[in-house]
């Protein structure tokens, strides 16, 4: 499981164009120091009437650190418990038995 964090960086008007009031490369050195894994940056459509992008969001994951469930996938593949005793499937037309 993965916990996530949203920076969003406005974009201010310089004569036609828009920048962002701070480089989105200076966001992800410093969110990375702090254990963070740069995931994409997402420009959203248009937000106001003329057209122009008022912000982008840079996304960020690490694992979570808090309580969670534990679940099989998560053991070593020697702890993993996958019994299929006294069942069978049918595929494509022929049976299977676990044994």
């Amino acid at each position: 499981m993965y916990e996530y964090v949203i920076d969003r960086i406005e974009l201010v008007a310089t004569g036609f164009r828009f920048k962002p009031i701070i480089e989105p490369g200076e966001v992800i050195v410093r969110r990375s120091a702090e254990g963070w894994r740069f995931c994409q940056i997402y420009v959203p459509p248009a937000t106001v009437a003329g057209g122009q992008i008022e912000h982008i969001d840079v996304i960020f994951e690490r694992p979570a650190t808090g309580p969670r469930d534990r679940v099989n996938s998560d053991l070593p593949a020697s702890d993993q418990n996958w019994t299929a005793s006294n069942q069978s499937w049918n595929v494509g037309g022929q049976n299977w038995n676990a044994t």
